[in-house]
């Protein structure tokens, strides 16, 4: 979400390191309702629980997703 500070610099970071080509980016709507933040047609948290099967916790961004492996990597902006 660009309305997110912790994902805002993740993508400062990303173009920095000038990673755009590397690593794609697809943005949140900038509003949560009662499930999460919103994603198109659904939800953060329907990322999440394609990627960590049994995930429980808060669907948060930034989330960095392997998309190849079909794995979460990392939602710690610090970490991305």
């Amino acid at each position: 979400s660009y309305a997110c500070p912790w994902a805002h610099r993740t993508l400062v970071a990303r173009a920095l390191f000038g990673l755009e080509e590397a690593i794609a980016v697809t943005a949140v709507d900038p509003v949560m309702d009662e499930v999460g933040w919103r994603l198109g047609d659904g939800h953060m948290m329907d990322v999440y629980r394609r990627h960590l099967p049994g995930y429980a916790g808060r669907a948060t961004v930034p989330l960095l997703v392997d998309e190849r492996a079909g794995a979460a990597v990392s939602n710690e902006s610090a970490d991305i």
